[in-house]
């Protein structure tokens, strides 16, 4: 019998995890499909691909995360579902800390979408790391117990309160990003 992390995790923990982590993964998906040019522009600025590599690589990295996020919604690849999703989301908490250690904090994060442009930021990096240990939750197998009523509504309602979550943590990003750049004074004068 193999032997977990965190052991076997709760049923309505593990499924509501995989739900909104899934949801979150096909989201950024569509974003950076529908804005394609946008989604390799950004990964571009992040300068640690060479120019050619580009396109092939935001093709996969899109890729990675519909399969990160379908093999999440199949309970019965257990642990080995989560771990792809959980690889995806290192990768982008390590190129988002590269680039910090290199300076590289106005640039443009790519996980916005087309709506709008979210810059790197040392609480982007530790977002994504809870995402990546979130992820690794669901890595765990879980814990054999009755399914009851109750249940079908409390995973429902986690996964509706972890997505308002991430788009709070999401908004909140980005405007301490627009509050740290300098505001234009604006003196009104009478009659004005």
């Amino acid at each position: 019998m193999p032997t977990y992390l965190l052991g076997a995790v709760d049923p309505v923990v593990s499924i509501s995890l995989r739900v909104a982590l899934a949801l979150l993964l096909a989201t950024a998906a569509i974003e950076k499909l529908s804005a394609f040019g946008t989604f390799r522009h950004a990964a571009a600025g992040y300068g640690l691909l060479p120019r050619a590599w580009l396109t092939p690589i935001a093709v996969l990295l899109i890729a990675a995360e519909i399969v990160g996020g379908g093999l999440l919604l199949l309970p019965q690849l257990g642990p080995f579902g989560a771990l792809p999703a959980a690889s995806l989301f290192g990768i982008y908490t390590a190129a988002i800390t590269m680039a910090l250690r290199r300076g590289q904090r106005g640039i443009d994060c790519g996980c916005a979408g087309p709506s709008g442009r979210l810059p790197l930021s040392p609480a982007l990096a530790v977002r994504n790391g809870v995402l990546v240990g979130l992820t690794l939750v669901c890595a765990s197998p879980m814990a054999p117990r009755s399914w009851v009523w109750i249940d079908a509504f409390t995973v429902f309602a986690s996964v509706t309160l972890l997505t308002f979550l991430y788009a709070s943590a999401h908004v909140a990003l980005a405007n301490t990003t627009r509050m740290d750049r300098p505001l234009v004074h604006v003196e009104l004068t009478e009659g004005a």
